[in-house]
């Protein structure tokens, strides 16, 4: 149903820029310093942890939701395809109802053709009604 898509360049990019500068400073902090480091920089390891840990959250949840989105708009898509085919189809059946009644209405011997003496009294009317109008006996 959906192929999986590349992952995103910026999110690679994220990710590797993220491992980098939390690798750095949790060598830098294990090895590099003394044990007896101040406080300052314990807080801002600690913090450099955290809000790595909440990117990659953000990250992960952004992903899911972006591919859930995907998937919506692909089932839209279909159910938009399944509704005109519906239409179709309904538009086909009601066709064929129209035909069935007209073939019924044919058979009874009646054509649906309206018999031209009608229409010449309509136009002959008509034309009464414009003549008297011209002549001012109607308003």
């Amino acid at each position: 149903m959906k192929s999986k898509r590349p992952s995103d360049p910026l999110n690679l990019i994220f990710q590797i820029v993220s491992l980098l500068i939390g690798l750095g400073i949790g060598l830098y902090q294990i090895y590099v310093t003394d044990k007896n480091s101040s406080v300052q920089a314990l807080i801002i390891f600690g913090i450099t942890v955290g809000v790595i840990i909440l990117a990659f959250t953000v990250a992960w949840i952004s992903s899911k939701y972006k591919e859930v989105r995907d998937e919506l708009r692909y089932n839209r898509s279909k159910m938009e395809e399944v509704h005109k085919q519906l239409d179709q189809e309904k538009r086909l059946n009601n066709m064929e109802k129209e035909i069935s009644v007209l073939k019924a209405l044919m058979s009874k011997g009646k054509r649906g053709v309206i018999d031209p003496r009608i229409i010449i009294i309509v136009v002959l009317l008509i034309l009464l009604y414009l003549y008297l109008k011209s002549i001012g006996l109607i308003n």
